[in-house]
Formats: structure tokens, C-alpha cells, sequence
């Protein structure tokens, strides 16, 4: 398990999607909202490799894994509250998530946590990102 931090940005989605033949609305939401497609994927991975080596060496992932699971997400969820609240008026329109790659339950854990950080228009429309 390793943490990061992604992000992405309209330049950079538009340079993406000027390369790509397929123009559809799909082929967009999917390099929009793909955390492993952005530009910035993993940016600066190695600032968080004493964090994902503690996450992988956690005595409670293997005892709880659901339980390690739920605490990670709210205390990333907590952090990115904190940023926003700290950053209101430079993020005020920036969606903000937890997401967890290669998990069943990854849209899921992007839809709640948008809930519970971003105000709620950014987050309904983030929530209905795929309709």
C-alpha cells in the first residue's frame, strides 16, 4: 500500500484530450476523473515513502483490514478538509477526494469522501460525474 498525492488540471486534461482520437463525453470523464491518467499522478511519491511504508508495516491492516481501511480514508478525508478549509479561496471550486486504486469500492470511496470535504454543489456534481 503505498499513499499519494495526484492532481490534475484543466490545461493539462485539454493536452491530454487534444492527443487522443476519441472525442467522446466517455473518453473525457474517463481522463478527467481517472486518478491513474492525470498529468500529475504519484506527484512527488517519494515525500510519502515513510507514510506508505508505515502503511504497509500497520499491525492493524492485518488484524482489521476493513477497520485499517475506514480509518485511512477518514484521516485522508480529515487532511484534505483541513487543506480546503486552510486554502478556501484557491480551492473553492477545486473537487477534492480520496481515491484507492485497484479497490472494488474505489468510486464509492471517491463519492463519500467528496461528500464529506467539498461544499455541497461541488460535491453533487461530482458525485454525478458518470451519468
Amino acid at each position: 500500500m503505498s499513499a499519494s498525492l495526484s492532481a490534475s488540471s484543466e490545461g493539462k486534461l485539454k493536452s491530454i484530450l487534444a492527443a487522443e482520437e476519441d472525442q467522446s463525453i466517455e473518453c473525457e470523464n474517463y481522463y478527467r476523473w481517472a486518478v491513474s491518467e492525470w498529468f500529475y499522478d504519484g506527484y512527488n511519491a517519494g515525500a510519502f515513502s515513510k507514510i506508505s511504508k508505515m502503511l504497509r508495516e500497520d499491525s492493524s491492516r492485518e488484524i482489521n483490514f476493513a477497520k485499517f481501511k475506514n480509518k485511512l480514508i477518514q484521516t485522508l478525508s480529515n487532511v484534505l478538509i483541513r487543506i480546503k478549509r486552510e486554502l478556501s479561496l484557491e480551492l473553492n471550486s477545486t473537487v477534492c477526494f480520496v481515491s484507492m486504486t485497484d479497490d472494488n469500492e474505489s468510486e464509492e470511496i471517491e463519492n463519500s469522501s467528496a461528500k464529506l470535504i467539498n461544499d455541497a454543489p461541488l460535491s453533487m456534481a461530482f458525485i454525478s460525474r458518470f451519468d
